[in-house]
C-alpha cells in the first residue's frame, strides 16, 4: 500500500507540474486561474496522502493510519477527477469524433457497395433489406457528420458535444441493421467483385462501430451529467424561436420554411407578372387561375403533412415527458438526463411542425393560438425538466415530487391544447362538446311529456338510428381523409346525434314502468359514451395516421355504437314480426364491412389456421340459421325467425372478421412483402384495456346503474386491469431499460392497489348503492384511471412501439380472392336479410321465396369461394415446395462435383481467389445457420413467417455449393475435397428434410405430431453448421486469415449492447463466475501468443480462434450478468469492460493474421506482444 502510495505520489506531482505549465502558457486569464485553482487542489490533496503514507509507513500494523491513507487516496482520486476532468473529457470527445468521421465513412462505402451490388443479386428479398437499410443510414449520416463537425467547431460548447452523443448513439442502431442486411446479401449476390466488396465494407462497418459504440459511451459517461441543463437550454431558446415566429404572424411576414411550396410561389409569381401585362388574354387568366388553385392545393397538402408532424410528435413529447418522470422519481442521474435530451429533441420537432402549421395557416388568430399553445408548451417543458434536476438533487423529498407531477399534468393539458389547435381537431371538439351538453338531457329525474304517439315515436327512433349508424361511417371514412372532411362528418355526426338523443327520449317516455325507463335512459348513455368514444378514435386516427392499429381501433368503435344502437332498438321498438332483427343485422353487416377496407393491419389475434376454423364454425352456423330462416317465415314462427337473424347476423360478423385477418396473414406471408415486429407491448391490449375502464367505471358511479350492472362493471375492470399488470410484468422481463423495468413493475402495483381499493369500496357497500355509498366509489375510481392513463402514456413510447408490416403489390394480389369473396358474401347477404325481412310479413309470396333462395345459393356460393380461397392461400406451402425442388437441385450438383472429385475430374476456378472463395462458403453457412431457429420456429406455431424463413434459407444453398464446389476445387488433398463436398452436401440434406418436416407443420401450432420432427431436423441442421464451421476455421486459420474472427468479435460486442437479452437462467454469481473462467482463459491463451510469435508463429492461427470461441462465450455471459445485476451501474460497467476487452482482442487477433502471414516480421511480432499485454491488462482491470 506503501510502494503504490509512492508511486501516485510521483504521477500526482508531474500532474501538478504539467498543470502549472499549462496555466502559464494559457492566454486566457479565466482558463489560467481554473488550471492553478486546481493544480493547488491536486497538490494540496498530494500532500495529504504523503502525510498518511509516512504514517502508515512509521506504523504497518495500525489500522487507523491504513484507514487515514485510503482515506486521503480516495480525495486525492477525487480531486485528480476534478482536475483532469476537463483534458479527460477532450480527449474523450476527440475519440468520438474520429469514431463518427470513420464510421460516416464506412457507412458511405457500404452504401456504395451495395448500389454496385444490386444489379446482380439474385435474392429480391435480401436485396430489399439492404435497400430499406441503406436509405435508414442515409438519412442518419448527415445528422453524423453535422454532429462531428459541430463538436470540431466548437470544442468548448457542450450543447455541440451532446448532439454528437446523440447522434452517434442514433446511428448505431440503423448502422447495425446494415451491416446484417450487408452480410445477408453478399452470399447472393452473382458478381464475384461486388460481393467482396460488400462483404468487405460491412466487416470494416462492423469495426467502425463497434469503435463509435465504445467511444459514445465513454464520451456520455464525461458529459453525461451535464444533459438536463442542455435539455433545459435547448427548450428556452425553441420557446424564444417561437415568440419570434408569433411576432411574424403579427407582421404578416411568417413563411413557410425553406423548400416547402417555394416552386410554386415562384411559378405563380412568373404567370402574375405576365397575366399583369396581358390583362385582356382570356387564356392567360385562366392559366393564372389553375395556377391559384394548384397554389391552394399545395398549402392545404403542407398544412396537412405539419399538422400529421405534430399529432405524431406529440405523442413522442408526452412519452418522452412519462419516461423523464419515472426517472427522476427514481433519482436515476443517467437515465434522467437520456430522458431530458430525448424530451429536447421531441420538443424541437414539435416546435418545427407548430411554425409550419402557423406558417401555412391562412387565418392569423389560428396561426398565432398554434404557437401561443406550442410556447405553453415549452414553458410548462422547462419548468418540469428543471423540477426534474431538483427531484435528483433531493432524492425522496415528497414536496418535489408533488411539484413534479403537479407540473407534468400542467404540460400534458398544454400538450392536448397544442394539438386541439389544429384544422379540423376544433370542429371534432366541438361535435364531443355538442354530444356532451346533449346528453345531459339524460340526467333529468323527470323526463318531458311526450308529443308524439308511440307508433310515431318509433318511426322516429328507427329513422334517426339508420342515420347515425351512416353518419358513423362517414366519420371512419373521413378521418382517413383530410381535416375538411373529418371536420364536416364530426359535425353531421354531432347533429344526428342529437336528433337521435331527442328521439330517444320521447321513445323513454312511452315506457310502461319506470324500471324500463330507466334501462331506455342507461342504453341512450351507453351510446353517447360510445359516440364520443368513435369522435376521439377519429380524432386521434387524423392527428396520427400512422399509429399502430389506428384504423382498427376506429373500426372497433364505430362497431360499438353500431351495437349499442341496436341495444337500444331492441328494447324500444314494437315493430312487425321480425322487423327489428332484421334492421340490426343490416346496421351490423355494414359496420363490420369496413374491416375487409384496411389490409394492411391485423383484425384480431387469430393465427391463420385459428381463421379457416373459425369460418369453418361460422359457416356451419350460418347455414343453419339460413335454413331456420326460411323454415320460421314458411311457419310464421316469428320469435324463433328473429333468433335465426340474430344468429345468422353473428356468423356473418365473425366469417368477415376471419376473413379480415385471413387476408392479413396471406398479405405479410408472402415473401415480398416485410413482416411487422412486435413491440415490448401490445397497443391495441392497453387502449382497449384504458377505454374498457373508463367506460366500466362510469357505469359504476351512475344513479341509473342497477346492483347487477354495478357488479358487472367491477368484474370488467377487474378484468382488464390484471391483464394489464400481467402485460407489465410481461415487458419488465423483456426489456433491458432499468428504468423501463422498474417502471412497468410500479405501474401494475400502482394498478393492482388502486384495483383492490375499488373491489374494497364495491364490496363494503353490501349492495346498498346509495348516493354516498356511490360517491365512495367515485372517489376510489379516481386513483385507478389516473394509474392506467399513466401507465397507457409511459406505455405509448416509441422505443416499446410495435413495427407494422408492409404488404407488397404480390401479397395485395393474393389477399383479393378472399376480400372479393368476403364482399360477396357480404353484399349477398344483405340482399338475402333484406328479402327475409319482407318475405316474413307476407309469406304467400311465391316470386319473393324464388329471389330469396338465389340470395340463398349466392351466399352459400361465396362462402364456399371464401374457404377455398382461404385454403389454398395457406401462407408459406407454395415457398415450401419452390425451396425444395431449389435445394434438390443443389443437392444433384454436389452430387455431380463429388463424383468429378473422386476421378480426379474436377475442373479448378481460376476466376477467383481461395479466400474469397473461402469467405463465401463462410458467409452462406453463417446465414443459414442464423435462419435454423426462425424456420423452425415458424413452422411450428407462426404460419405467416414460414414463406419469408423458407425463402431466405433456401436463397444461401446455391452460392454455398457453387463456393462450397470452388473450394474443393482449389484443394490439392483429395480428403480436403471430400471433406468440404461431403459436408456441404449433408447441410443441404439436413436442410431438405427441415423444409419437408416445416411443410408438414405449415406454422400450425395445433399439429403438434409435427414439432418433434421439426425439432429434429433443427437439430441435425445445426450440428451440420457447426461441422462445416469448424473445417473451414481450421482452414482458414491455418493461413492466417482471421477476418471472420474479428466479425465474429465485433458481432459479439454489438450484442452485449443489444435492447432485450434472453431470459436469464441463473444468478449474476454464477455468470459472474464463468465470466471469470473466460476472461482467464483469454489471458493465457494472449500470453502463449506472446510465446509463439516468438517460438512458433505458424499455431497464432489456432490460438486466435480459441481467443475468438472464448470472447463471444464472455461477452454472452456478460450480457446476461449486466441483465441480472442488483444496479444499473454495475451493468453499465460490465457492458464497457467486456467492450474494451472486445476492442484489444479484435486488434491481438489481426496482429496475429499479419505475423502469421509474415512470421519474419519484426515490426507485426511487436505489436502483438503489445497488443497482447494490453489484452491481459484489461482481463485484470
Amino acid at each position: 500500500m506503501v510502494r503504490q502510495a509512492r508511486v501516485l505520489a510521483q504521477a500526482t506531482s508531474d500532474l501538478v507540474n504539467a498543470m502549472r505549465s499549462d496555466a502559464e502558457a494559457e492566454i486566457d486569464v479565466d482558463n489560467s486561474k481554473k488550471l492553478l485553482a486546481a493544480a493547488k487542489l491536486l497538490a494540496d490533496a498530494t500532500a495529504r496522502m504523503v502525510e498518511a503514507a509516512k504514517g502508515a509507513a512509521a506504523n504497518p500494523e495500525n489500522e487507523d493510519q491504513q484507514q487515514r491513507l485510503r482515506e486521503a487516496a480516495e480525495g486525492l482520486r477525487v480531486a485528480t477527477n476534478a482536475a483532469a476532468q476537463n483534458a479527460i473529457k477532450k480527449k474523450l470527445v476527440n475519440r468520438l469524433e474520429l469514431a463518427a468521421k470513420q464510421a460516416a465513412a464506412a457507412a458511405t462505402q457500404t452504401i456504395a457497395a451495395a448500389q454496385n451490388a444490386a444489379a446482380s443479386n439474385k435474392n429480391t428479398v435480401a436485396h430489399q433489406h439492404l435497400v430499406h437499410s441503406c436509405k435508414a443510414v442515409a438519412d442518419s449520416i448527415p445528422q453524423l457528420v453535422q454532429g462531428m463537425r459541430s463538436s470540431q467547431a466548437q470544442p468548448e460548447e457542450l450543447g455541440a458535444q451532446l448532439a454528437l452523443i446523440m447522434a452517434s448513439q442514433s446511428f448505431l442502431q440503423p448502422g447495425s441493421k446494415m451491416v446484417t442486411s450487408a452480410k445477408s446479401a453478399v452470399p447472393t449476390v452473382a458478381d464475384q467483385a461486388a460481393a467482396m466488396q460488400l462483404g468487405q465494407c460491412a466487416k470494416n462497418l462492423a469495426t467502425c462501430l463497434a469503435e463509435l459504440r465504445t467511444a459514445t459511451q465513454k464520451a456520455h459517461e464525461a458529459c453525461g451529467p451535464l444533459e438536463i441543463d442542455s435539455a433545459l437550454k435547448t427548450v428556452q431558446t425553441l420557446k424564444s424561436e417561437l415568440q419570434d415566429a408569433k411576432m411574424s404572424v403579427i407582421d404578416s411576414q411568417l413563411k413557410p420554411l425553406p423548400g416547402e411550396t417555394v416552386s410554386a410561389h415562384l411559378l405563380c409569381k412568373v404567370h402574375l407578372k405576365d397575366y399583369t401585362a396581358q390583362i385582356g388574354n382570356k387564356p392567360m387568366r385562366s392559366q393564372l387561375r389553375n395556377l391559384t388553385v394548384c397554389l391552394c392545393v399545395l398549402l392545404l397538402a403542407q398544412l396537412e403533412k405539419c399538422a400529421q408532424d405534430l399529432g405524431s410528435t406529440s405523442k413522442a413529447v408526452g412519452s418522452s415527458m412519462a419516461q423523464l418522470l419515472t426517472c427522476a422519481a427514481q433519482g436515476n442521474e443517467h437515465y434522467t438526463g437520456v430522458a431530458a435530451r430525448e424530451t429536447a429533441q421531441a420538443l424541437r420537432t414539435l416546435a418545427q411542425a407548430a411554425r409550419g402549421v402557423a406558417a401555412s395557416t391562412k387565418e392569423p388568430q389560428a396561426a398565432a393560438a398554434m404557437l401561443d399553445s406550442a410556447q405553453y408548451v415549452m414553458e410548462g417543458s422547462a419548468m418540469l425538466i428543471h423540477e426534474a434536476h431538483q427531484a435528483l438533487v433531493h432524492p425522496g423529498d415528497a414536496e418535489s415530487q408533488q411539484r413534479l407531477a403537479q407540473v407534468a399534468k400542467a404540460v400534458s393539458h398544454s400538450l392536448n391544447n397544442c394539438v386541439n389547435c389544429l384544422p379540423g381537431q376544433k370542429d371534432v371538439d366541438m361535435a364531443l362538446r355538442s354530444i356532451g351538453e346533449a346528453s345531459k338531457k339524460l340526467l333529468v329525474d323527470i323526463l318531458p311529456p311526450c308529443s308524439k304517439t308511440f307508433q310515431e315515436a318509433q318511426t322516429d327512433l328507427n329513422h334517426t338510428a339508420a342515420e347515425l349508424n351512416h353518419s358513423a361511417g362517414e366519420v371512419v371514412h373521413s378521418s382517413r381523409g383530410t381535416s375538411g372532411q373529418l371536420a364536416a362528418a364530426s359535425r353531421k355526426f354531432s347533429q344526428d346525434f342529437d336528433e337521435f338523443l331527442d328521439a330517444g327520449i320521447e321513445m323513454a317516455g312511452h315506457t310502461q314502468s319506470k324500471d324500463d325507463q330507466i334501462q331506455v335512459i342507461g342504453n341512450l348513455k351507453n351510446i353517447s359514451m360510445a359516440s364520443s368514444k368513435l369522435l376521439l378514435a377519429a380524432k386521434s386516427l387524423s392527428v396520427d395516421p400512422g399509429a399502430a392499429n389506428a384504423k382498427n381501433l376506429l373500426a372497433v368503435a364505430a362497431r360499438a355504437v353500431t351495437e349499442s344502437i341496436n341495444q337500444l332498438i331492441t328494447l324500444c321498438t314494437q315493430q312487425a314480426a321480425g322487423q327489428k332483427e332484421c334492421d340490426n343485422a343490416l346496421r351490423e353487416l355494414e359496420a363490420v364491412r369496413g374491416l375487409l377496407e384496411n389490409r394492411n393491419e391485423p383484425v384480431n389475434e387469430l393465427s391463420y389456421f385459428d381463421c379457416i376454423e373459425s369460418v369453418m364454425e361460422n359457416s356451419k352456423v350460418l347455414g343453419e340459421a339460413m335454413a331456420g330462416i326460411s323454415q320460421h317465415c314458411k311457419t310464421g314462427d316469428v320469435a324463433a325467425f328473429g333468433d335465426s337473424v340474430g344468429v345468422a347476423s353473428k356468423a356473418l360478423c365473425g366469417l368477415t372478421e376471419a376473413a379480415g385477418q385471413a387476408s392479413y396473414l396471406v398479405g405479410v406471408s408472402d415473401p415480398n412483402s416485410q413482416s411487422g415486429y412486435e413491440g415490448l407491448v401490445d397497443p391495441i391490449q392497453f387502449a382497449k384495456a384504458h377505454q374498457a375502464i373508463q367506460m366500466a367505471c362510469q357505469n359504476l358511479v351512475d344513479p341509473a346503474s342497477s346492483p347487477s350492472q354495478v357488479l358487472s362493471a367491477a368484474t370488467i375492470v377487474a378484468k382488464h386491469t390484471s391483464a394489464l399488470c400481467n402485460a407489465c410484468r410481461l415487458a419488465s422481463s423483456k426489456t433491458s431499460n432499468p428504468v423501463a423495468r422498474r417502471q412497468f413493475v410500479q405501474s401494475a402495483k400502482e394498478v393492482a392497489n388502486t384495483t383492490a381499493n375499488l373491489v374494497k369500496t364495491i364490496k363494503g357497500s353490501d349492495e346498498d348503492f346509495s348516493e354516498e355509498n356511490r360517491n365512495r366509489c367515485r372517489v376510489a375510481t379516481t386513483p385507478l384511471l389516473e394509474a392506467v392513463e399513466n401507465l397507457s402514456t409511459f406505455a405509448n413510447n416509441p422505443e416499446f412501439a410495435s413495427i407494422p408490416a408492409q404488404i407488397s403489390n404480390e401479397g395485395s394480389a393474393a389477399q383479393e380472392p378472399i376480400v372479393r369473396s368476403a364482399r360477396a358474401m357480404l353484399d349477398s347477404s344483405t340482399y338475402l336479410l333484406e328479402t327475409a325481412r319482407s318475405l316474413v310479413l307476407n309469406p304467400k309470396d311465391p316470386p319473393t321465396w324464388s329471389i330469396l333462395a338465389g340470395h340463398s345459393r349466392t351466399v352459400s356460393d361465396s362462402i364456399k369461394s371464401l374457404i377455398t380461397s382461404i385454403r389454398d392461400k395457406a401462407p408459406g406451402q407454395r415457398e415450401c415446395d419452390y425451396s425444395i425442388d431449389n435445394i434438390n437441385k443443389c443437392i444433384r450438383d454436389i452430387e455431380q462435383a463429388s463424383l468429378a472429385a473422386v476421378g480426379q475430374t474436377l475442373p479448378c476456378r481460376d476466376d477467383i481467389s481461395m479466400e474469397a472463395l473461402q469467405e463465401h462458403l463462410t458467409s452462406s453457412v453463417q446465414e443459414i445457420g442464423h435462419l435454423i431457429d426462425p424456420v423452425s420456429t415458424a413452422a411450428r406455431g407462426e404460419a405467416a413467417q414460414l414463406g419469408h424463413k423458407v425463402t431466405q434459407l433456401a436463397s444461401y444453398f446455391e452460392p454455398l455449393i457453387v463456393a462450397s464446389v470452388g473450394l474443393a476445387s482449389k484443394l490439392h488433398d483429395h480428403q480436403q475435397q471430400m471433406t468440404i463436398l461431403d459436408q456441404s452436401k449433408t447441410l443441404a440434406e439436413s436442410a431438405l428434410q427441415m423444409l419437408y418436416a416445416a411443410k408438414e407443420g405449415g406454422g400450425n401450432p395445433k399439429a403438434s405430431h409435427t414439432h418433434d420432427a421439426i425439432a429434429e431436423a433443427a437439430q441435425l441442421m445445426k450440428e451440420a453448421v457447426d461441422d462445416i464451421m469448424v473445417t473451414l476455421n481450421e482452414a482458414a486459420s491455418e493461413v492466417g486469415l482471421v477476418g471472420g474472427m474479428v466479425e465474429s468479435i465485433a458481432e459479439a460486442m454489438g450484442r452485449v449492447d443489444e435492447g432485450t437479452p434472453p431470459e436469464p437462467e441463473g444468478s449474476f454469481v454464477d455468470y459472474q463466475t464463468t465470466m471469470v473462467k473466460f476472461s482467464k482463459a483469454i489471458a493465457i491463451t494472449a500470453q502463449e501468443m506472446m510465446t509463439k510469435s516468438v517460438t512458433c508463429p505458424e499455431e497464432l492461427g489456432g490460438l486466435a480462434s480459441q481467443v475468438t470461441v472464448d470472447y463471444v462465450q464472455l461477452a454472452h455471459q456478460g450480457r446476461l450478468a449486466a441483465a441480472t445485476a442488483e444496479s444499473e451501474e454495475v451493468g453499465f460497467q460490465i457492458k464497457t469492460r467486456v467492450q474494451e476487452l472486445g476492442h484489444g482482442c479484435i486488434y491481438m487477433v489481426q496482429k496475429a493474421g499479419a505475423l502469421q502471414l509474415s512470421p519474419t516480421d519484426s515490426f507485426s511480432k511487436r505489436e502483438l506482444i503489445e497488443c497482447a499485454r494490453a489484452v491481459m491488462e484489461k482481463v485484470r482491470c
